[in-house]
């Protein structure tokens, strides 16, 4: 039966060829990618071609750097690797030592990688040496410092140094000039500096006739009266009575032979005018006047004797004085008549 071998046949061929797409299914399904990379190690595990299921890569810390914590190890499971754990820290290079006439700044540590920079002693007169680290500790040897120099002292015309250095100028050391003719303008001493250099430019002696006797109008000198005026003397003014100073009171000679500042200049004083209000005042003296008077009569008498003594005060007022009466209180003619009216009227 040729037909039913073959049918056999064909169906092995299709059973294999399923099995062995299966296996290679499950065989890519299980792996992982590349392992990951992380920072301060390196990867021991030499990687193979394909990272299949179980598959386990080891790390180490790189140079210079030591393992603290963690695990060295990651895995490949489920496709997917494992995270790392592994910590590593910088390798501390310990204490630098000791410099002569130095010390170091290790404010920033001693670990790997890291730059020293060599700080002076005595008022900053060394200088500095840069050191770094390396995987094993210090590279090099220890620096040595060594003193700050600055170059000769310039000289100066007309002029000398009155302390001439010994050998070397090095740092802190003072250098002081004076002249031989003429005036000194500039400084009078130099410093050498911590930086191989002078505090200053030197000095230099010119030549000085001195300054000119001077006067300022309506004022007169209260020190400095001449008559020769060198480099550095002063005067001072002030002003005459009635007059005001305008600008300074004191000028020196200057080095260009002239006063400085400017001289100063007297002023007129402005003049004061007062004024004077006079105030009057217009006093009123008031006049008496005595009038003599009947007693007023007493009751069931018919007639009195006698006058009785009437007083009135008037004034030299044309209106007279305040009052209810007007100008009749003040005329006593009036006033006597109008009280003897009133009598008639009572006893009628």
């Amino acid at each position: 039966m040729p037909g039913r071998n073959t049918n056999s046949a064909d169906n092995v061929f299709m059973i294999s060829l399923c099995l062995g797409l299966a296996l290679l299914i499950v065989s890519v399904t299980g792996q992982c990618g590349n392992p990951p990379e992380y920072p301060n190690v390196t990867m021991v595990t030499q990687p193979p071609l394909d990272f299949v299921e179980g598959f386990t890569i080891t790390y180490a810390c790189q140079s210079g750097y030591v393992l603290k914590s963690g695990s060295t190890t990651i895995t490949c499971t489920n496709s997917q690797w494992s995270n790392l754990t592994l910590v590593c820290e910088r390798r501390s290079c310990g204490s630098p030592g000791e410099i002569l006439n130095g010390r170091f700044n290790t404010d920033e540590g001693v670990l790997l990688e890291t730059r020293l920079m060599q700080f002076v002693m005595k008022d900053s007169s060394w200088q500095a040496v840069v050191s770094e680290t390396v995987a094993a500790g210090w590279d090099g040897e220890i620096p040595i410092c060594e003193i700050v120099k600055c170059p000769d002292p310039p000289s100066i015309v007309n002029g000398e140094i009155t302390n001439p250095p010994q050998g070397t100028v090095t740092f802190g050391t003072s250098i002081t000039y004076k002249c031989t003719k003429g005036i000194l303008v500039g400084n009078r001493e130099l410093v050498c500096t911590k930086y191989g250099n002078y505090s200053r430019a030197p000095p230099a002696c010119k030549d000085h006739k001195g300054c000119p006797s001077v006067q300022v109008a309506n004022g007169f000198k209260t020190a400095g009266f001449g008559p020769v005026y060198n480099y550095g003397d002063f005067i001072a003014f002030a002003c005459n009575p009635g007059y005001i100073l305008n600008g300074t009171d004191t000028v020196t000679c200057g080095v260009n032979e002239t006063w400085e500042p400017e001289l100063p200049t007297c002023q007129k004083a402005p003049t004061t005018t007062t004024t004077t209000t006079t105030t009057t005042t217009t006093t009123t003296t008031p006049r008496t006047t005595t009038t003599q008077l009947p007693p007023a009569p007493s009751p069931g008498i018919s007639s009195t004797a006698g006058l009785n003594t009437v007083k009135t005060t008037t004034t030299d007022d044309k209106n007279g004085p305040s009052g209810r009466c007007g100008k009749t209180c003040g005329n006593p003619l009036l006033l006597l008549a109008l009280l003897l009216f009133i009598k008639l009227m009572l006893f009628s």
